[in-house]
């Protein structure tokens, strides 16, 4: 096929035009996937402040019973002590006070229990303050983040609108068979970034397998057409 002019600049410039368009079209593409990555992060902080909060409440809940229980054993250690003072019988009083030291013992046992349980509960709502400001954090970043990903798509498919204008200008300049050979080239193997490569040497610039001398020859002369024969690209000097 002989040599058509200017038809190098100009599938080049058709070619930048294209990879301008993927870049926008990918960061178009890119954003639902990566506020669901945001928002799925933000969801596994909410639920790990939750889990911290219920660990407080947890906490919190067994000190009230403890107290609940130290204050039943009280009353009862009370009652005991006030039934002793009524009683008679040598043996009977013995017993009743040896009860009433039985629950005294229960409730400093008791009471030891919770002075660990409020350790324990300073700990755990450090981690529910720490598990919070990470959350807040979480937040700000990802409605940050929500808003710039949308900001982008919008300028992007303003970009989009104005470079397919341009490519619709710059493929009618282009022989129809080279501009079909191109847009195959492209979409081939799932879709590859560029069709027209320049030579590397005496290597194909996309595939990187040596060429033979004919092809090299042509590539120079910048012949129309000239392919590699390893991956078809389009290939120039």
């Amino acid at each position: 096929m002989e040599d058509l002019q200017n038809w190098l600049e100009d599938l080049l410039e058709l070619q930048s035009t294209d990879s301008r368009l993927d870049r926008m079209k990918e960061q178009i593409s890119s954003a639902p996937k990566q506020k669901k990555e945001a928002q799925d992060n933000l969801d596994a902080q909410q639920a790990a402040a939750v889990e911290a909060k219920d660990e407080v409440r947890k906490v919190e809940l067994k000190i009230k019973e403890l107290a609940t229980d130290v204050e039943k054993l009280e009353a009862q250690r009370q009652k005991v002590l006030e039934q002793s003072t009524s009683v008679k019988d040598n043996n009977t009083y013995r017993a009743m006070v040896d009860e009433a030291e039985s629950l005294k013992d229960k409730i400093s046992d008791k009471e030891d229990e919770e002075l660990l349980l409020m350790e324990e509960l300073d700990g755990v709502k450090e981690v529910f303050k720490s598990k919070q400001a990470l959350l807040k954090e979480a937040v700000n970043r990802v409605e940050q983040m929500m808003g710039d990903l949308d900001t982008r798509v919008s300028n992007c498919e303003k970009q989009v609108g104005i470079l397919e204008e341009k490519r619709k200008e710059q493929a009618e300049k282009i022989d129809p068979e080279l501009l079909t050979k191109y847009t195959r080239l492209k979409s081939s193997h799932g879709g590859r970034k560029v069709a027209l490569v320049e030579l590397n040497g005496d290597k194909c610039g996309y595939c990187h397998l040596k060429l033979t001398a004919q092809e090299i020859n042509l590539a120079s002369k910048r012949v129309v057409m000239t392919t590699c024969a390893n991956c078809g690209s389009l290939i120039y000097k």
